[in-house]
């Protein structure tokens, strides 16, 4: 977790906002640590995400991802669909408040569980240079687990990260996810992506 804490540190003094909502699709690689709710064990996978910008304000998109837990035979999948809006704070700085619903699917030794999960996040989003940009967004999530106790699960996530633009349609970014929403949250999650913007000259 430090390496990670240290290599974001490293990438504000060399950070792109998000100034306003932008349509975009992108591919994550996820790799995390124990999972909150359901066991230890690294585990890795992949995302497929998505936002659409209906104007300087308001988005919705979504996600798709799956994950294996190499200390058991686990292999998890998840949905995400979710809708938002931007606010300018000053020149460079963006809040964001979404609210998001998770779908799940974990098979355990063919015992399967289907998890879901409502979502409220707030978050800022600033430009630090010209093509680097910083982000930190918490969450509150409350899950119901599909066990056979019927538990449920209330928890905040946090996020920190930066993104790069190399061109006006090509960035990658990074992201450090800390806690659980029973769906596809597990702890000290690193997630490195590749997004394609449209629209942008």
């Amino acid at each position: 977790m430090k390496r990670l804490l240290i290599t974001l540190t490293g990438l504000a003094l060399s950070g792109a906002a998000l100034a306003s909502p932008s349509t975009y699709v992108e591919l994550g690689y996820i790799t995390g640590g124990e999972n909150g709710e359901n066991g230890t064990g690294d585990q890795d996978g992949f995302e497929v995400a998505g936002s659409y910008a209906f104007n300087n304000m308001w988005y919705a998109g979504g996600a798709f991802g799956s994950y294996d837990r190499d200390s058991s035979n686990t292999k998890n999948d998840y949905f995400n669909i979710n809708g938002g809006a931007t606010f300018g704070m000053t020149e460079r700085t963006d809040l964001i408040a979404e609210a998001g619903l998770w779908f799940g699917e974990q098979k355990t030794s063919g015992v399967k569980t289907e998890p879901t999960a409502l979502e409220l996040k707030v978050g800022v989003n600033t430009l630090v240079v010209d093509r680097l940009a910083l982000f930190a967004h918490i969450s509150l999530v409350n899950g119901d687990l599909d066990t056979p106790s019927n538990s449920d699960l209330k928890n905040f996530i946090w996020s920190i990260g930066g993104a790069y633009n190399f061109t006006p349609n090509i960035s990658v970014n990074v992201k450090v996810i800390e806690g659980s929403n029973g769906v596809n949250g597990q702890s000290d999650v690193f997630r490195l992506g590749g997004r394609w913007t449209f629209g942008r000259r």
